[in-house]
């Protein structure tokens, strides 16, 4: 975590934020806020048919404003234990 201080990592600190969450969890996917879009940055864990989740994950746009689940989180960014729900995203 001491890694995370040093100004000189740039676009680093979401490789060391994958890699610290991927000794908690099995699989993840971080997104981030684009505009008026929350946009896929990076992955680990998810397998697919074509071996490209890297990429499949970084093509992910979804708008901010539609329902989904997050932006509900965006909403209100508290711990959630929640359904992925019936919205298109």
């Amino acid at each position: 975590m001491q890694e995370l201080n040093n100004p000189t990592l740039g676009g680093g600190i979401i490789l060391l934020v994958l890699r610290f969450a991927s000794e908690l969890m099995n699989r993840a996917v971080i997104f981030f806020v684009k505009g008026d879009e929350i946009v896929g940055l990076g992955q680990f864990g998810l397998k697919d048919a074509d071996e490209n989740a890297d990429e499949h994950v970084r093509q992910i746009k979804i708008p901010a404003a539609a329902e989904s689940v997050l932006s509900r989180a965006l909403a209100d960014p508290t711990p959630k234990h929640t359904e992925m729900g019936g919205s298109e995203w």
